[in-house]
Protein backbone atom coordinates (compact mmCIF):
# COMPACT_ATOMS: atom_id res chain seq x y z
CA UNK A 1 0.00 0.00 0.00
CA UNK A 2 1.01 3.30 -0.95
CA UNK A 3 0.57 6.66 1.53
CA UNK A 4 1.30 10.36 0.87
CA UNK A 5 3.82 11.57 3.66
CA UNK A 6 2.26 14.59 3.95
CA UNK A 7 -1.04 13.39 4.59
CA UNK A 8 0.42 11.28 7.24
CA UNK A 9 -0.14 13.78 9.90
CA UNK A 10 -3.94 14.90 9.33
CA UNK A 11 -3.57 18.28 11.51
CA UNK A 12 -3.23 21.68 9.12
CA UNK A 13 -4.39 22.78 5.91
CA UNK A 14 -2.10 21.06 4.04
CA UNK A 15 -0.79 24.33 1.62
CA UNK A 16 -1.39 27.19 3.86
CA UNK A 17 0.60 26.32 7.05
CA UNK A 18 1.38 22.82 7.63
CA UNK A 19 3.76 22.40 4.35
CA UNK A 20 4.44 25.93 4.52
CA UNK A 21 6.07 26.08 8.02
CA UNK A 22 7.81 23.04 7.19
CA UNK A 23 5.90 19.76 8.20
CA UNK A 24 5.93 17.85 10.99
CA UNK A 25 4.79 13.82 11.34
CA UNK A 26 4.56 11.27 14.01
CA UNK A 27 7.70 10.65 13.46
CA UNK A 28 8.36 9.61 10.10
CA UNK A 29 10.10 12.59 9.58
CA UNK A 30 13.06 10.40 11.30
CA UNK A 31 13.39 8.50 8.86
CA UNK A 32 12.16 10.26 5.68
CA UNK A 33 12.76 13.55 6.39
CA UNK A 34 10.16 16.80 7.35
CA UNK A 35 7.15 17.24 4.81
CA UNK A 36 9.01 20.07 3.02
CA UNK A 37 11.70 17.21 1.81
CA UNK A 38 9.18 15.48 0.12
CA UNK A 39 7.91 18.53 -2.14
CA UNK A 40 9.02 18.22 -5.85
CA UNK A 41 7.27 20.69 -7.30
CA UNK A 42 5.01 23.85 -6.29
CA UNK A 43 2.23 25.60 -8.30
CA UNK A 44 1.39 29.28 -7.17
CA UNK A 45 0.10 32.14 -8.55
CA UNK A 46 2.01 35.51 -7.23
CA UNK A 47 0.89 38.92 -5.80
CA UNK A 48 2.50 39.87 -9.32
CA UNK A 49 -0.34 38.48 -10.67
CA UNK A 50 2.26 35.10 -12.32
CA UNK A 51 0.64 31.66 -12.38
CA UNK A 52 4.15 29.79 -11.64
CA UNK A 53 5.54 26.57 -11.52
CA UNK A 54 8.80 26.14 -9.37
CA UNK A 55 11.07 22.91 -9.24
CA UNK A 56 14.15 21.76 -8.87
CA UNK A 57 16.77 20.58 -12.25
CA UNK A 58 19.96 20.20 -11.05
CA UNK A 59 21.74 18.60 -7.94
CA UNK A 60 24.74 17.72 -6.56
CA UNK A 61 26.33 14.69 -3.94
CA UNK A 62 27.45 15.59 -0.69
CA UNK A 63 27.47 12.14 0.65
CA UNK A 64 29.81 13.58 3.87
CA UNK A 65 26.67 15.85 5.40
CA UNK A 66 23.70 14.99 3.68
CA UNK A 67 21.64 11.75 2.55
CA UNK A 68 19.68 13.34 -0.37
CA UNK A 69 21.02 15.57 -3.48
CA UNK A 70 21.40 18.93 -2.62
CA UNK A 71 19.36 21.32 -5.02
CA UNK A 72 21.76 23.70 -7.11
CA UNK A 73 19.52 24.79 -9.75
CA UNK A 74 15.71 25.50 -9.58
CA UNK A 75 13.51 26.25 -12.90
CA UNK A 76 10.46 28.29 -12.58
CA UNK A 77 7.59 27.96 -15.17
CA UNK A 78 5.37 30.47 -16.35
CA UNK A 79 1.36 30.02 -17.62
CA UNK A 80 1.37 32.56 -20.95
CA UNK A 81 -2.30 31.70 -21.35
CA UNK A 82 -3.62 32.10 -17.72
CA UNK A 83 -7.25 33.12 -19.15
CA UNK A 84 -7.85 29.71 -21.05
CA UNK A 85 -9.18 26.62 -19.56
CA UNK A 86 -6.65 24.28 -17.77
CA UNK A 87 -5.64 21.91 -20.80
CA UNK A 88 -4.89 24.57 -22.81
CA UNK A 89 -2.33 26.62 -20.29
CA UNK A 90 0.80 27.09 -21.68
CA UNK A 91 3.94 27.07 -19.49
CA UNK A 92 7.29 28.83 -20.74
CA UNK A 93 10.65 29.72 -18.44
CA UNK A 94 9.72 32.95 -16.79
CA UNK A 95 11.45 35.38 -17.67
CA UNK A 96 10.13 38.65 -15.59
CA UNK A 97 9.98 37.28 -12.55
CA UNK A 98 10.94 39.66 -9.64
CA UNK A 99 12.42 36.99 -7.87
CA UNK A 100 15.24 34.04 -8.73
CA UNK A 101 12.97 30.66 -9.27
CA UNK A 102 15.91 29.39 -5.97
CA UNK A 103 15.02 32.16 -3.92
CA UNK A 104 10.88 30.73 -4.16
CA UNK A 105 11.53 27.41 -3.91
CA UNK A 106 13.85 28.36 -0.64
CA UNK A 107 10.91 30.27 0.88
CA UNK A 108 7.87 28.25 -0.26
CA UNK A 109 9.58 25.36 2.00
CA UNK A 110 9.44 26.47 5.13
CA UNK A 111 9.01 30.22 5.06
CA UNK A 112 5.50 30.47 6.91
CA UNK A 113 2.24 29.83 4.98
CA UNK A 114 0.29 32.40 3.32
CA UNK A 115 3.21 34.70 2.76
CA UNK A 116 4.99 34.29 -1.03
CA UNK A 117 1.84 33.11 -2.74
CA UNK A 118 -1.71 30.78 -2.82
CA UNK A 119 -0.14 27.59 -3.02
CA UNK A 120 -2.15 26.32 -5.90
CA UNK A 121 -1.09 22.58 -5.90
CA UNK A 122 2.13 20.24 -5.15
CA UNK A 123 3.71 17.39 -6.51
CA UNK A 124 5.41 15.05 -3.48
CA UNK A 125 7.29 11.55 -3.25
CA UNK A 126 5.39 8.68 -1.42
CA UNK A 127 6.52 6.28 1.10
CA UNK A 128 5.27 2.26 1.58
CA UNK A 129 3.19 2.56 4.07
CA UNK A 130 3.55 -0.17 7.06
CA UNK A 131 1.76 -1.34 9.82
CA UNK A 132 1.80 0.68 13.31
CA UNK A 133 1.93 -0.36 16.53
CA UNK A 134 0.79 1.16 19.83
CA UNK A 135 3.24 1.06 22.64
CA UNK A 136 2.35 2.52 26.02
CA UNK A 137 4.69 3.18 28.33
CA UNK A 138 4.27 4.74 32.42
CA UNK A 139 2.81 4.02 35.81
CA UNK A 140 -0.39 5.91 34.35
CA UNK A 141 -1.61 2.75 32.59
CA UNK A 142 -2.36 1.18 35.49
CA UNK A 143 -3.02 3.84 37.77
CA UNK A 144 -6.09 4.46 35.35
CA UNK A 145 -6.88 0.65 35.17
CA UNK A 146 -7.28 0.68 38.90
CA UNK A 147 -9.69 3.80 39.19
CA UNK A 148 -11.75 2.36 36.26
CA UNK A 149 -11.66 -1.08 37.91
CA UNK A 150 -10.48 -2.92 35.00
CA UNK A 151 -7.38 -4.57 37.06
CA UNK A 152 -7.26 -7.97 37.65
CA UNK A 153 -6.18 -9.10 41.25
CA UNK A 154 -3.23 -9.98 40.66
CA UNK A 155 -1.86 -6.48 38.58
CA UNK A 156 -4.34 -4.86 41.63
CA UNK A 157 -1.87 -6.04 44.61
CA UNK A 158 1.22 -5.09 42.23
CA UNK A 159 -0.38 -1.62 41.66
CA UNK A 160 -0.87 -1.37 45.56
CA UNK A 161 2.76 -2.88 46.72
CA UNK A 162 4.26 -0.46 44.28
CA UNK A 163 1.89 2.82 45.61
CA UNK A 164 2.44 1.67 49.03
CA UNK A 165 6.14 1.30 48.80
CA UNK A 166 6.59 5.08 46.91
CA UNK A 167 4.35 6.64 50.20
CA UNK A 168 6.18 4.61 52.87
CA UNK A 169 9.64 6.31 51.41
CA UNK A 170 9.05 9.27 53.58
CA UNK A 171 11.92 11.50 51.93
CA UNK A 172 10.75 11.08 47.99
CA UNK A 173 14.20 9.72 47.09
CA UNK A 174 12.78 6.68 45.18
CA UNK A 175 9.50 8.28 43.37
CA UNK A 176 12.43 11.33 42.40
CA UNK A 177 14.28 8.17 40.86
CA UNK A 178 11.66 6.33 39.41
CA UNK A 179 10.95 9.18 37.64
CA UNK A 180 13.88 10.14 36.62
CA UNK A 181 14.92 7.26 35.36
CA UNK A 182 11.59 6.48 33.41
CA UNK A 183 12.30 10.04 31.44
CA UNK A 184 15.34 9.85 30.36
CA UNK A 185 14.94 5.98 29.66
CA UNK A 186 12.63 7.57 26.83
CA UNK A 187 14.95 9.98 25.94
CA UNK A 188 17.20 7.53 25.19
CA UNK A 189 15.43 4.99 23.24
CA UNK A 190 14.53 7.41 20.68
CA UNK A 191 18.37 9.70 20.55
CA UNK A 192 20.58 7.60 22.24
CA UNK A 193 19.34 3.89 21.68
CA UNK A 194 22.87 2.52 21.80
CA UNK A 195 23.01 3.57 25.84
CA UNK A 196 20.46 1.12 26.49
CA UNK A 197 20.83 -1.64 24.27
CA UNK A 198 18.63 -0.55 21.36
CA UNK A 199 19.09 -0.79 17.64
CA UNK A 200 19.32 2.52 15.74
CA UNK A 201 16.38 0.77 13.23
CA UNK A 202 14.27 -0.12 16.27
CA UNK A 203 14.56 3.78 17.72
CA UNK A 204 14.09 5.25 14.42
CA UNK A 205 11.17 3.37 13.70
CA UNK A 206 9.05 4.53 16.86
CA UNK A 207 7.67 8.40 17.30
CA UNK A 208 4.78 10.49 18.50
CA UNK A 209 3.29 13.71 17.47
CA UNK A 210 3.06 14.66 21.30
CA UNK A 211 5.50 12.70 23.24
CA UNK A 212 5.32 12.69 26.86
CA UNK A 213 7.93 11.52 29.26
CA UNK A 214 6.09 11.03 32.39
CA UNK A 215 6.44 8.27 34.72
CA UNK A 216 3.06 9.03 36.58
CA UNK A 217 1.31 9.16 33.56
CA UNK A 218 1.72 7.37 30.07
CA UNK A 219 3.92 7.60 27.10
CA UNK A 220 1.75 6.96 23.97
CA UNK A 221 4.35 5.82 20.87
CA UNK A 222 3.24 4.37 17.64
CA UNK A 223 6.10 2.15 15.73
CA UNK A 224 5.90 1.14 12.14
CA UNK A 225 7.14 -1.81 10.06
CA UNK A 226 6.53 -5.29 9.84
CA UNK A 227 9.11 -5.95 12.81
CA UNK A 228 7.55 -5.56 16.32
CA UNK A 229 9.72 -2.83 18.45
CA UNK A 230 8.00 -4.14 21.82
CA UNK A 231 10.67 -7.09 22.60
CA UNK A 232 13.54 -4.54 21.98
CA UNK A 233 12.05 -1.70 24.20
CA UNK A 234 10.92 -3.95 27.05
CA UNK A 235 14.04 -5.60 27.38
CA UNK A 236 15.70 -2.79 27.30
CA UNK A 237 13.13 -1.08 29.68
CA UNK A 238 14.16 -4.32 32.32
CA UNK A 239 17.66 -3.47 31.95
CA UNK A 240 17.28 0.06 32.38
CA UNK A 241 15.17 -0.13 35.97
CA UNK A 242 17.05 -3.03 37.42
CA UNK A 243 20.64 -1.08 36.68
CA UNK A 244 19.02 1.91 38.87
CA UNK A 245 19.84 3.80 41.79
CA UNK A 246 16.56 2.89 42.75
CA UNK A 247 16.87 -0.96 42.13
CA UNK A 248 20.12 -0.50 44.80
CA UNK A 249 17.92 0.95 47.27
CA UNK A 250 14.67 -1.37 46.77
CA UNK A 251 15.35 -3.99 44.46
CA UNK A 252 11.70 -5.52 45.12
CA UNK A 253 10.29 -2.29 44.11
CA UNK A 254 12.22 -2.49 40.90
CA UNK A 255 11.14 -5.94 39.78
CA UNK A 256 7.48 -4.85 40.48
CA UNK A 257 8.38 -1.92 37.97
CA UNK A 258 9.23 -4.49 35.47
CA UNK A 259 8.08 -4.14 31.53
CA UNK A 260 5.05 -6.26 32.46
CA UNK A 261 3.30 -3.40 34.47
CA UNK A 262 4.97 -0.53 32.50
CA UNK A 263 5.48 -1.37 29.24
CA UNK A 264 2.55 -2.07 27.15
CA UNK A 265 1.80 -3.83 23.72
CA UNK A 266 -1.69 -2.70 23.24
CA UNK A 267 -2.20 -5.24 20.34
CA UNK A 268 -2.48 -7.49 23.45
CA UNK A 269 -5.01 -5.77 24.23
CA UNK A 270 -7.03 -5.85 20.89
CA UNK A 271 -6.08 -2.37 19.93
CA UNK A 272 -3.64 -2.97 16.76
CA UNK A 273 -1.83 -2.94 14.52
CA UNK A 274 -3.29 -0.56 12.21
CA UNK A 275 -2.75 -0.37 8.42
CA UNK A 276 -2.23 3.29 8.95
CA UNK A 277 -2.09 6.10 10.76
CA UNK A 278 -5.15 7.50 10.29
CA UNK A 279 -6.63 4.07 11.73
CA UNK A 280 -4.67 4.56 14.81
CA UNK A 281 -6.41 8.14 15.01
CA UNK A 282 -10.13 6.79 14.21
CA UNK A 283 -9.83 4.38 16.95
CA UNK A 284 -8.48 6.87 19.74
CA UNK A 285 -11.63 8.89 18.66
CA UNK A 286 -14.17 6.56 18.94
CA UNK A 287 -12.61 5.75 22.62
CA UNK A 288 -13.63 9.36 23.00
CA UNK A 289 -16.98 10.14 20.99
CA UNK A 290 -17.94 6.56 21.36
CA UNK A 291 -20.37 5.66 18.54
CA UNK A 292 -21.20 9.75 17.92
CA UNK A 293 -17.73 9.52 15.99
CA UNK A 294 -19.31 7.89 13.05
CA UNK A 295 -21.26 10.79 12.66
CA UNK A 296 -18.57 12.99 12.56
CA UNK A 297 -16.49 11.46 9.69
CA UNK A 298 -17.88 9.40 7.43
CA UNK A 299 -16.67 5.94 6.04
CA UNK A 300 -13.43 6.81 4.12
CA UNK A 301 -12.80 10.14 4.64
CA UNK A 302 -9.56 10.80 6.21
CA UNK A 303 -9.93 12.15 10.17
CA UNK A 304 -8.79 15.50 11.74
CA UNK A 305 -6.52 14.52 14.54
CA UNK A 306 -6.82 16.19 16.63
CA UNK A 307 -10.55 17.76 15.57
CA UNK A 308 -10.73 21.18 15.04
CA UNK A 309 -10.55 23.82 17.97
CA UNK A 310 -12.38 26.84 19.12
CA UNK A 311 -9.44 28.13 21.19
CA UNK A 312 -5.60 27.50 20.76
CA UNK A 313 -4.00 24.85 22.27
CA UNK A 314 -1.48 26.80 23.50
CA UNK A 315 -0.91 29.54 25.79
CA UNK A 316 -0.57 32.94 24.37
CA UNK A 317 2.61 34.87 25.70
CA UNK A 318 4.61 32.12 27.06
CA UNK A 319 7.52 29.67 25.85
CA UNK A 320 4.98 27.88 23.68
CA UNK A 321 6.93 26.05 20.77
CA UNK A 322 10.66 25.42 21.34
CA UNK A 323 12.92 23.36 20.28
CA UNK A 324 15.22 20.69 21.83
CA UNK A 325 18.60 20.64 20.01
CA UNK A 326 19.13 16.52 19.29
CA UNK A 327 22.62 16.98 20.49
CA UNK A 328 21.66 18.00 23.83
CA UNK A 329 19.08 14.78 23.85
CA UNK A 330 22.12 12.92 22.96
CA UNK A 331 24.36 14.16 25.60
CA UNK A 332 25.99 12.35 28.56
CA UNK A 333 26.97 15.67 30.53
CA UNK A 334 25.19 14.85 34.07
CA UNK A 335 23.96 18.69 34.09
CA UNK A 336 22.17 18.48 31.16
CA UNK A 337 20.82 14.78 31.80
CA UNK A 338 19.16 16.87 34.51
CA UNK A 339 17.88 19.75 32.59
CA UNK A 340 16.30 17.21 29.79
CA UNK A 341 14.92 15.69 33.04
CA UNK A 342 12.93 18.70 34.45
CA UNK A 343 11.98 20.04 31.29
CA UNK A 344 10.31 16.78 29.66
CA UNK A 345 9.17 15.41 32.82
CA UNK A 346 7.50 18.56 33.72
CA UNK A 347 6.47 20.21 30.03
CA UNK A 348 6.47 16.88 28.32
CA UNK A 349 7.19 16.52 24.68
CA UNK A 350 5.81 16.56 21.37
CA UNK A 351 6.88 15.98 17.71
CA UNK A 352 9.36 13.59 18.19
CA UNK A 353 12.56 14.45 15.23
CA UNK A 354 16.04 13.35 15.58
CA UNK A 355 17.29 10.63 13.55
CA UNK A 356 18.04 11.71 10.00
CA UNK A 357 16.19 15.34 9.93
CA UNK A 358 19.34 17.40 9.53
CA UNK A 359 20.35 15.02 6.91
CA UNK A 360 17.85 14.87 4.53
CA UNK A 361 17.12 18.58 3.46
CA UNK A 362 18.15 19.51 -0.29
CA UNK A 363 20.09 22.43 1.07
CA UNK A 364 17.44 24.77 -0.33
CA UNK A 365 14.41 25.25 2.46
CA UNK A 366 13.94 27.40 5.09
CA UNK A 367 13.16 25.53 7.62
CA UNK A 368 14.64 27.20 10.48
CA UNK A 369 18.12 25.78 11.99
CA UNK A 370 17.15 25.16 15.28
CA UNK A 371 14.05 22.84 13.98
CA UNK A 372 16.32 20.79 11.64
CA UNK A 373 18.84 20.24 14.60
CA UNK A 374 15.88 19.55 16.61
CA UNK A 375 15.24 16.06 18.71
CA UNK A 376 11.88 17.19 19.72
CA UNK A 377 9.69 20.32 18.55
CA UNK A 378 7.00 22.87 19.58
CA UNK A 379 6.84 21.92 23.04
CA UNK A 380 5.37 24.24 25.40
CA UNK A 381 7.59 24.91 28.65
CA UNK A 382 6.02 27.32 30.75
CA UNK A 383 4.94 25.17 33.48
CA UNK A 384 8.69 23.92 33.37
CA UNK A 385 9.74 27.70 34.14
CA UNK A 386 6.52 27.91 36.80
CA UNK A 387 7.83 25.05 38.37
CA UNK A 388 11.85 26.08 38.72
CA UNK A 389 12.16 29.67 37.69
CA UNK A 390 13.81 31.51 35.14
CA UNK A 391 17.26 29.90 36.05
CA UNK A 392 15.53 26.87 34.01
CA UNK A 393 15.00 28.97 31.26
CA UNK A 394 18.23 30.44 31.24
CA UNK A 395 19.72 26.98 31.53
CA UNK A 396 18.19 25.62 28.46
CA UNK A 397 19.00 28.72 26.23
CA UNK A 398 22.71 28.19 26.86
CA UNK A 399 21.91 24.82 25.89
CA UNK A 400 20.08 25.77 22.36
CA UNK A 401 23.51 28.03 21.72
CA UNK A 402 25.88 25.75 22.42
CA UNK A 403 24.31 23.31 20.06
CA UNK A 404 23.39 25.62 17.24
CA UNK A 405 24.74 28.63 17.35
CA UNK A 406 28.10 27.21 15.37
CA UNK A 407 25.71 26.99 12.35
CA UNK A 408 24.54 30.03 11.60
CA UNK A 409 25.30 33.91 11.89
CA UNK A 410 23.58 36.02 15.12
CA UNK A 411 20.62 34.94 17.05
CA UNK A 412 20.00 30.98 15.99
CA UNK A 413 16.00 31.26 17.10
CA UNK A 414 14.42 28.13 19.25
CA UNK A 415 10.92 27.96 17.95
CA UNK A 416 9.32 25.78 15.86
CA UNK A 417 6.78 27.62 13.44
CA UNK A 418 3.59 26.27 13.02
CA UNK A 419 2.79 25.28 16.60
CA UNK A 420 3.53 28.89 17.22
CA UNK A 421 1.65 31.08 19.95
CA UNK A 422 -0.09 34.80 19.56
CA UNK A 423 2.56 37.34 21.39
CA UNK A 424 5.16 34.28 21.93
CA UNK A 425 7.10 35.13 25.04
CA UNK A 426 10.72 36.34 22.94
CA UNK A 427 14.16 37.17 24.60
CA UNK A 428 16.50 40.33 24.50
CA UNK A 429 18.81 41.40 21.54
CA UNK A 430 21.51 42.45 24.34
CA UNK A 431 21.21 39.20 26.74
CA UNK A 432 19.60 36.12 24.41
CA UNK A 433 18.71 34.25 27.83
CA UNK A 434 16.71 37.46 29.21
CA UNK A 435 13.28 36.94 28.91
CA UNK A 436 11.22 39.64 27.02
CA UNK A 437 8.47 41.59 25.94
CA UNK A 438 7.79 40.57 22.18
CA UNK A 439 6.34 44.41 21.74
CA UNK A 440 9.52 45.68 22.91
CA UNK A 441 12.16 46.84 20.28
CA UNK A 442 15.21 45.75 22.19
CA UNK A 443 13.59 41.90 21.96
CA UNK A 444 14.03 40.02 19.11
CA UNK A 445 10.82 39.34 17.22
CA UNK A 446 8.04 36.51 16.91
CA UNK A 447 9.59 35.68 13.32
CA UNK A 448 13.61 35.75 14.54
CA UNK A 449 12.15 33.62 17.34
CA UNK A 450 11.40 31.41 14.83
CA UNK A 451 13.83 31.72 11.53
CA UNK A 452 16.94 33.43 13.26
CA UNK A 453 18.64 36.92 12.54
CA UNK A 454 20.62 35.52 9.42
CA UNK A 455 17.67 33.36 7.44
CA UNK A 456 14.71 35.79 8.95
CA UNK A 457 16.48 38.92 6.89
CA UNK A 458 16.90 36.75 3.92
CA UNK A 459 13.25 35.45 4.04
CA UNK A 460 12.60 39.12 4.24
CA UNK A 461 14.36 40.13 1.08
CA UNK A 462 12.80 37.67 -0.87
CA UNK A 463 9.36 38.50 0.66
CA UNK A 464 10.16 42.40 -0.76
CA UNK A 465 10.60 40.90 -3.98
CA UNK A 466 7.72 38.74 -4.50
CA UNK A 467 5.54 41.18 -2.61
CA UNK A 468 6.69 44.51 -2.05
CA UNK A 469 3.10 45.88 -0.96
CA UNK A 470 2.84 43.17 1.84
CA UNK A 471 -0.55 41.97 0.00
CA UNK A 472 -0.55 39.00 1.52
CA UNK A 473 -0.08 39.38 5.52
CA UNK A 474 -0.75 37.77 8.53
CA UNK A 475 0.72 38.48 12.66
CA UNK A 476 3.17 35.77 12.56
CA UNK A 477 4.07 35.90 8.57
CA UNK A 478 7.44 36.68 7.55
CA UNK A 479 7.63 40.99 6.53
CA UNK A 480 9.23 42.75 3.42
CA UNK A 481 12.35 44.16 4.07
CA UNK A 482 12.69 47.91 3.16
CA UNK A 483 14.79 46.63 0.03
Amino acid sequence: MIISYVLSLYLFPLFRGWLSGGGLSIGYEREHGLGVDQILEFEVALPSGHHVRVFPTEWEDDKDDFITPQTTKVTALCNTNIVANEDDWDWEPCTDLDVSPEDLWMALRGGGGGTYGITLSVKYQLFNQNPLQWIELGLGFMSYGNQTGALDDKTKEVYETIVAKFKAEKTGQLWEEARRTFTLFIVDFLFAPEKIGVSKEISLSCGSPATMFSFAGVTNLVCWGNESAFPEMSSAWNRTINGSELAKKDPELADLLSSKYIVFDMSSFGFGPYSSYGEYAKMGMKLMFGKSYDDIFPIGVVPDSPLPMLTPTKDGMTYCSINLPFALLETDDESERELLFKVLETSGGEHTTGGYVSRLGDGMDSVSPSERSSGQSSIGIQSTIDKYGDDILNDYLAAVYKYTGDEVDGFPGFSEYNHFCSEASTVSKTNWTESCDPKDDDCFSAQQLVWGEDLYAKLQDIKAAVDPDNLLDCYQCVKPSDK
